[in-house]
């Protein structure tokens, strides 16, 4: 690997690092989010500095072509956060319809409406064929 590529490399890593800490800092990304983030730039870091390490690791792995070893690491790690980030999204999506029909449901008794009340009284009275002043 050239010299300029390492350089170009270095310095995206640390952009990358930089932007994920500074979201970090403002509360833009929680901590629980930005960790992973963070990993990854340190990774690229790491590899930007000492390409060297892929080839023994690829090796031991059994992989003949190094950066393959890379793609195969990036395309299961996406998988992983996609996969964990999608059942976040459907927890998160159930969690809001309940609360939504709390609330709904909430809303009449903190505004004092009852007629929902009434209806149900009046159902009730049309079912057994009686109105409400006959029965009292």
């Amino acid at each position: 690997m050239s010299i300029v590529l390492r350089t170009i490399i270095l310095v995206l890593g640390l952009f990358y690092f930089i932007s994920v800490f500074h979201l970090l800092v403002r509360k833009q990304i929680s901590e629980r989010n930005s960790i992973k983030w963070l990993i990854a730039s340190v990774v690229v870091l790491i590899f930007s500095v000492f390409p060297g390490i892929l080839d023994p690791v690829a090796r031991l792995c059994g992989i003949d072509y190094p950066p393959a070893l890379l793609f195969l690491a990036a395309i299961l790690i996406l998988m992983f956060i996609t996969f964990r980030d999608s059942v976040t999204i459907s927890v998160m999506n159930d969690q809001i319809k309940q609360l939504t029909q709390y609330i709904a449901v909430h809303e009449r008794d903190w505004e004092g409406d009852t007629s929902f009340l009434d209806e149900q009284k009046n159902a009730g009275f049309a079912a057994t064929g009686t109105s409400g002043r006959e029965s009292l």
